[in-house]
């Protein structure tokens, strides 16, 4: 077999996958647990710990209580989980060690000056994003959307929402578990077979967005106006793929590490659970946008290449 078509049979068996573990942690958690147990009890467990986010701290509190809602962690998990399979079948333990390099904070010759200044920009963008997601809503919202949203971002306790905004650029449920299947097994893989990075992100951010289907599937069943949601999951798609552009960017000029996928990702969601919060959520659309308009930058400013260095992902 081809190089090339080695690398799509990989993608599309790690994407089947990933798609089967998240359907499992699924339908574990809304149709498997037992009489007591719902999936409103994750919701349930960060508002008793103080949390106003999807840390991974919540998952972790709530199977103290209740082990059997730890299968329902599959969700999130299951990219990494594929990655790490597909990773033992092609290479064993060196292959898995190979993929878990991706997580260090930079790598292949990226010097440490370069890049604490690369990680001096993820942070400057999180906040960015947080900021201007606060005053959409402060300009075009209602008082009581900017009320809600204050007090979920803590601002009335700043050392607070300090915490909370650097945990969840590391500890967000999604970001965390995600990436290192996503952007630290799929990416390489479609980077060594498609023509640019751009096309490679562009098509990750599609599937990444599709994989997230099974998860809508609850709403339909309970009415959910079927034109509504197909314009809700158009937006959805095209944020994944704006999103995943940002992201490919800064993972290439890293050389390929993970981690600053886990905090765009981490933050993304945390914003989008804040705003959804607020009694007039379509602040969270503008945000999406937001969002696409820095990854058209990125392509105007970088072009399809999106700071690809070319000899990190010789292996995947």
């Amino acid at each position: 077999m081809k190089s090339s078509e080695a690398n799509y049979t990989s993608f599309w068996s790690f994407y089947a996958l990933a798609l089967a573990f998240a359907c499992f942690g699924i339908y574990w958690m809304a149709f498997s647990l037992p009489a007591g147990y719902s999936p409103s009890m994750f919701m349930e467990v960060r508002d008793s710990i103080g949390l106003n986010h999807f840390s991974i701290l919540v998952p972790l509190a709530l199977t103290v209580s209740y082990p059997l809602a730890l299968p329902s962690i599959l969700f999130p998990l299951a990219p990494t989980l594929a990655a790490f399979l597909g990773s033992f079948a092609k290479g064993g333990m060196r292959q898995v060690r190979h993929l878990c390099s991706r997580l260090r904070p930079w790598r292949d010759g990226v010097e440490k000056t370069e890049g604490l200044r690369i990680y001096a920009m993820v942070l400057a963008l999180n906040l960015g994003f947080l900021t201007l997601s606060y005053l959409v809503v402060v300009v075009a919202g209602s008082a009581e959307d900017q009320h809600v949203l204050e007090h979920n971002l803590r601002l009335h306790a700043p050392l607070l929402m300090i915490l909370f905004f650097v945990m969840t650029n590391f500890l967000d449920t999604g970001g965390l578990l995600e990436e290192l299947g996503w952007r630290g097994y799929a990416l390489p893989l479609l980077l060594r077979k498609m023509n640019s990075p751009l096309t490679a992100a562009v098509f990750l951010g599609v599937f990444w967005a599709l994989w997230h289907l099974p998860r809508e599937v609850a709403p339909l069943l309970m009415g959910a106006d079927v034109s509504e949601f197909l314009m809700s999951q158009l937006l959805f798609m095209a944020k994944s793929v704006g999103m995943t552009v940002v992201i490919v960017f800064f993972v290439n000029i890293t050389g390929g590490s993970v981690l600053p996928a886990i905090m765009i990702h981490g933050v993304s969601n945390y914003i989008a659970e804040t705003l959804r919060a607020t009694p007039d959520s379509a602040s969270l659309d503008v945000l999406w946008l937001i969002q696409m308009l820095v990854g058209v930058l990125l392509v105007v400013r970088y072009g399809a290449n999106l700071g690809y260095r070319g000899q990190e992902h010789r292996q995947a």
